[in-house]
């Protein structure tokens, strides 16, 4: 098992026993609202536990795309360094990126269908 897999089998586990915790207190849920939630919890803290230091400013762009793709919202200087890589990429990266997107955003899409 990789580092990234372990460590999202982790934010998952983290993430679930928060949901239940919460949701011992609360009303009764649905299996879709609780899905709903820990969903909502897990993005929050893979969010919160995004890596701070990249090994390239293209890895972090990456991340920074990734994030978006998963409906993260951006604090200001990822906000500022997106708009500054993305004016200095070059042609190359325009359609790599354009297609990771594409990608994603189909990814998740089907996802999103499935479940």
């Amino acid at each position: 098992m990789t580092t990234s897999a372990y460590k999202g089998l982790e934010a998952s586990k983290t993430a679930s026993q928060k949901a239940i915790e919460h949701t011992a207190s609360a009303p009764d849920f649905t299996s879709e609202e609780l899905a709903q939630a820990v969903e909502a919890l897990l993005q929050k803290e893979q969010t919160a536990n995004s890596p701070k230091v990249y090994a390239s400013e293209r890895e972090r762009y990456e991340s920074i795309i990734d994030a978006v793709l998963d409906g993260a919202d951006l604090n200001q200087a990822d906000r500022e360094f997106k708009v500054y890589y993305e004016q200095n990429m070059s042609d190359a990266e325009k359609i790599y990126f354009e297609k990771k997107i594409e990608l994603g955003q189909q990814k998740r899409q089907e996802i999103k269908r499935w479940n």
